[in-house]
């Protein structure tokens, strides 16, 4: 078994899907989705079908399950993540596949199309496969990050903000602070939008702070099958059902794309190019609608 879990370390990665990720921890189903994961890193050749004998000693080598826990798990999860079958009198797994997932947990919307990639080192334990799943929602680096609020994080995995930081320090999710400008047309510069915040003793005024940006330690993933499954959902009827409404865009001209779709947007901010920042190395947002 320790040859196993030595050559999967050389050439594998589980590979995640933040919306799935998400759903996931907002309905409880986190334990049930790590067991998929692992499933589909273990079934190498794609088809969805494996033994479960097989499975079971993999799963234990590999990723640090036992028996009994496997078994817990795969009984929790019939139906939705896999069925249970006899073939040719061996028992067999069949993983629902990822179209099929999203439908069962009712995903009405892609928020992210590329996968993320965290080594197995990192999946081989309870908490750390509840840590990863988590931070699979935040974009790895390579990715341009956006603000998110501790209250947004909530509404979209269900996790307190107890949870969050916990979680986040497990899977060691970087955090990065934002702040807000305003461009000023007579000058053709940024300055900064304030606010006041009131002390026992004075009143001060400092820079808005906007929500803070968070980076996983994952690898970024391919888009592969995923854009085809946010076509499916976008050409659904369940689509009508959630509007999302973006707030934070990564330029100016994709700002002005949004709005000529007709998106509802009452606040928007666009990204302030490195160069244009008041303090450099510091990430500032230009308010544009308000």
């Amino acid at each position: 078994m320790t040859s196993i879990k030595q050559e999967f370390n050389i050439v594998k990665n589980v590979r995640l899907v933040p919306d799935i990720s998400a759903a996931a921890f907002k309905q409880k189903r986190v334990r049930e989705l790590a067991l998929w994961y692992c499933l589909r890193t273990i079934n190498t050749t794609g088809s969805g079908k494996l033994d479960l004998q097989r499975a079971l000693s993999e799963l234990q080598a590999v990723f640090g399950y036992s028996q009994r826990t496997i078994y817990a798990h795969l009984q929790l999860g019939e139906r939705m993540f896999w069925t249970i079958s006899d073939c040719s009198g061996r028992t067999r797994i069949d993983l629902q596949s990822l179209n099929s997932l999203v439908r069962s947990l009712g995903i009405a919307q892609f928020t992210n199309c590329h996968f993320t990639e965290v080594n197995i080192s990192e999946f081989d334990s309870s908490s750390m496969r509840n840590s990863q799943i988590y931070a699979s929602i935040h974009h790895p680096q390579g990715i341009k990050l956006h603000p998110m609020s501790r209250e947004a994080i909530q509404e979209f995995t269900g996790c307190t903000k107890n949870r969050q930081r916990r979680l986040e320090k497990t899977a060691k999710v970087r955090r990065f602070a934002n702040y807000a400008v305003h461009y000023d047309d007579s000058t053709g510069i940024c300055g900064p939008l304030t606010m006041q915040v009131v002390s026992k003793s004075r009143i001060s005024t400092i820079q808005r702070r906007l929500p803070n940006s968070y980076q996983s330690k994952q690898q970024p993933g391919s888009i592969g099958c995923l854009r085809n499954t946010a076509r499916l959902i976008r050409s659904s009827e369940r689509r009508e059902a959630s509007v999302l409404v973006k707030v934070f865009f990564n330029t100016y001209k994709s700002l002005v794309k949004a709005l000529g779709h007709r998106r509802q947007v009452s606040t928007a901010y666009a990204r302030v190019s490195p160069g244009s920042a008041r303090v450099r190395g510091r990430q500032e947002w230009s308010l544009c609608m308000n």
